[in-house]
């Protein structure tokens, strides 16, 4: 199964379980690692105000989706799920994100 493949059929599923444990979604990815596949789901906090990410959302997200996935038959592949932390040193993806960060740059 493809990165665009999982997106389309897991996205909306991923990100609702992201949110029931205040995460969003940041990228997914699909890489091929230590002669492994991972799919590799990187969230940060659904409130902007708190910087770090609580581990034990990490944790449930990462079992609920495991649970998502388990069921399905088109994943033929062994695979290694991966729910992490973006991480601080993320490249920035959303305009509003840099837009603010710029400005601040200048102040």
């Amino acid at each position: 199964m493809s990165k665009a493949q999982i997106i389309t059929k897991y996205q909306t599923q991923i990100q609702e379980i992201l949110a029931q444990n205040h995460l969003q979604l940041f990228e997914i990815n699909w890489i091929y690692e230590h002669e492994t596949n991972v799919l590799q789901i990187l969230a940060e906090n659904s409130d902007s105000s708190v910087t770090n990410v609580e581990f034990d959302n990490l944790i449930a997200a990462n079992e609920a989706i495991s649970v998502l996935l388990d069921d399905d038959t088109d994943l033929t592949e062994p695979y290694v799920l991966e729910v992490a932390s973006a991480g601080a040193e993320r490249q920035v993806k959303i305009k509003k994100c840099l837009l603010i960060t710029s400005i601040n740059t200048f102040f």
